[in-house]
């Protein structure tokens, strides 16, 4: 991405599609920028940006911002990461809504950060999400102080496994990625 574009960049004959992005900035009236991007179903390439959820559609090389419900979760978020799972959810790492789970219903799950509740994420923001085996969720946290961690989402019991930052190692700030 550069100067409002996306570049889709062909290895086999070295040919560069460019997609312009302009007219999408001026629909939302502020610059943004992308944070990361994975590819959908139907031809389709989902981007979170610091400004909500953008879909671009391949087959037509248009671009459309995500709007959702009326508390404006995704729309106008601080979206981190985005993930396909292998049922074809959609899930969010976001800086201050915690993790975000789409399944193409009208309904949007949300799993944050409750100091009270026992079953719900480390602090900070998702930073990264990533299904692991046995099709669970692995989301890392971050924020000040290390107050983040791993978290282990099973999405048939609903369930989160934590481990803080300071448990796995003193003075771990932030996690930027990882692999299973």
């Amino acid at each position: 991405l550069l100067n409002y574009r996306l570049c889709r960049y062909d290895l086999q004959t070295g040919e560069t599609v460019v997609y312009p992005i302009k007219e999408l900035a001026r629909k939302i009236n502020r610059s943004f920028y992308f944070n990361s991007m994975d590819e959908g179903p139907n031809e389709t390439l989902w981007m979170g940006t610091n400004f909500g959820l953008i879909c671009f559609h391949k087959n037509t090389g248009q671009f459309e911002i995500f709007k959702d419900d009326d508390d404006k979760k995704i729309e106008r978020g601080d979206i981190w990461t985005v993930k396909f799972d292998a049922f074809g959810s959609l899930w969010m790492g976001t800086q201050s809504k915690g993790l975000l789970k789409y399944d193409n219903t009208s309904l949007l799950k949300t799993y944050s950060n409750k100091n009270e509740v026992k079953n719900s994420l480390t602090p900070g923001w998702a930073n990264n999400v990533r299904e692991i085996s046995g099709g669970k969720i692995l989301i890392t946290t971050g924020g000040q102080n290390g107050s983040g961690g791993f978290n282990v989402l099973d999405p048939e019991t609903d369930m989160i496994s934590i481990i803080p930052n300071n448990e796995i190692a003193p003075l771990i700030w932030g996690i930027n990625s990882v692999y299973e």
